[in-house]
């Protein structure tokens, strides 16, 4: 069997070039993963911030039609 010569494949292909690649994808995909945890709970958060604010609001207790005393 003949031995690969990496020097005549030039630049194009080599096994180290793969794993850079490969490197690359990972840290891509890790940095995409964090990015996506971060905007939910961000809006996990602003979710919560709304309904407190909601049920902190002391209009919320008074009826849509007030009564009219005659």
């Amino acid at each position: 069997m003949d031995r690969v010569d990496y020097e005549s494949l030039g630049r194009a292909w080599s096994p180290r070039s793969l794993d850079d690649r490969l490197d690359a994808l990972a840290m891509a995909l890790a940095y995409w993963v964090e990015s996506m945890s971060k905007d939910f709970e961000e809006a996990k958060e602003r979710a919560l911030d709304s309904q407190l604010e909601r049920f902190m609001n002391p209009r919320r207790f008074q009826s849509v039609v007030t009564p009219r005393i005659s």
